[in-house]
């Protein structure tokens, strides 16, 4: 799909929260950490319980409440990282084409073409780009149509990114 469309939009900190919560919701390791997790606080409790040793017991059971907690964990720090990035809490204009995607905020521009992106995900609170597993751009719906969407998504596909959403 052809076509070049401009948009502007804050990002916020609820938005940054919101598309970590999506991210982090999609990784299946922290899914199996939880899982795990889980299990490692029943057996750390049985050895507090007096099942086998008390040190072992309470180390198993530590790494059980990381397992569980890691989400939160991850998305707290991410957050805390984001504070320090130069678009949180910005006004962003954001430019789709055939070549890329350019974005401007405060004067300053950084232009990335299609290559340099691995995959997209759809999801509730917009649309997001990755270009590494863990760094990702991202649209809130808010800034944008369901024309204005579907030229993003016809300019991601053409230019062969994967759709990463399921």
């Amino acid at each position: 799909m052809t076509g070049t469309i401009m948009l502007s939009f804050r990002l916020t900190e609820n938005h940054w929260r919101q598309f970590y919560e999506i991210h982090y919701a999609a990784d299946h390791r922290l899914k199996l950490w939880s899982i795990f997790g889980g299990a490692f606080i029943l057996i750390g409790a049985m050895g507090i319980g007096g099942l086998f040793n008390r040190y072992i017991a309470l180390f198993v059971l530590i790494n059980g409440f990381y397992g569980v907690l890691a989400r939160h964990i991850f998305l707290f720090r991410s957050i805390a990282a984001a504070r320090k990035h130069s678009l949180f809490e910005k006004n962003v204009t954001a430019e789709f084409s055939s070549a890329g995607i350019t974005v401007t905020s405060d004067g300053l521009a950084s232009q990335r073409p299609w290559a340099s992106f691995t995959g997209y995900r759809t999801a509730a609170p917009g649309i997001m780009f990755y270009m590494a597993p863990q760094a990702f751009f991202f649209v809130p719906a808010a800034a944008y149509s369901a024309e204005e969407a579907e030229v993003m998504v016809g300019l991601a596909n053409g230019a062969g990114l994967r759709n990463l959403a399921g």
